[in-house]
């Protein structure tokens, strides 16, 4: 996968979902309760499964990545900027602001999102 087709998959997806995966005590997760953060839209339900618990940014999850195949190693850093953008915001309107700067800066084309 190409950053640009990351993006695209990761910024709609959460989008068409209608909501984050955050739950109310705050924590984010790959999945839950049918949405999938950032970096789970990215991953077969399997994959999600087999991370559970495990942080993008720690070694049990570059040893799995590479693993399952998941990720390239070289772009595990921009799928965190994503995720970063998916855990530090409230609502869908904040997570498209911060998607939007981050496609700015990593010269990307922000995908059309359709109700």
């Amino acid at each position: 996968m190409t950053k640009q087709e990351i993006f695209d998959k990761a910024y709609l997806g959460v989008l068409r979902q209608g909501g984050l995966a955050t739950a109310p005590s705050g924590g984010c997760f790959y999945s839950l309760d049918g949405k999938f953060c950032a970096a789970g839209q990215l991953m077969t339900p399997e994959q999600r499964d087999q991370l559970v618990g495990l942080g993008l940014n720690s070694a049990p999850f570059d040893r799995a990545n590479r693993a399952l195949h998941l990720l390239p190693t070289e772009l595990v850093p921009f799928v965190e900027q994503l995720q970063v953008a998916h855990d530090t915001v409230l609502t869908l309107d904040s997570f498209a602001k911060k998607m939007k700067i981050i496609a700015l800066e990593n010269d990307l084309t922000v995908p059309e999102f359709t109700k």
